[in-house]
């Protein structure tokens, strides 16, 4: 069983479904509106840590595509938005 997203404050070694999945989990829960407010307010910022993991972690992973992109094997990564240039 992997790691829980919740269990590892840094999100290393955590896989990127696993911290999504507790986010949205976590999200669930608040749109549910049954928790009290203390532990709604726990829920909303541990799933703000783990989505701030994910991006961090989907920027890693753009960064090593550019580097793969310039290594001269004829790879290219485009920007997703043209005005980032």
């Amino acid at each position: 069983m992997p790691p829980s997203p919740e269990a590892n404050p840094s999100g290393t070694d955590v896989p990127y479904e696993d911290l999504l999945a507790g986010a949205e989990r976590l999200a669930g829960q608040l749109e549910q509106g049954a928790l009290p407010l203390e532990k709604a307010l726990e829920a909303y910022t541990e799933a703000m840590r783990l989505l701030r993991a994910c991006g961090e972690r989907l920027r890693r992973l753009e960064e090593q595509a550019r580097l793969l992109a310039a290594d001269g094997d004829g790879w290219r990564l485009d920007p997703l938005d043209p005005a980032e240039g």
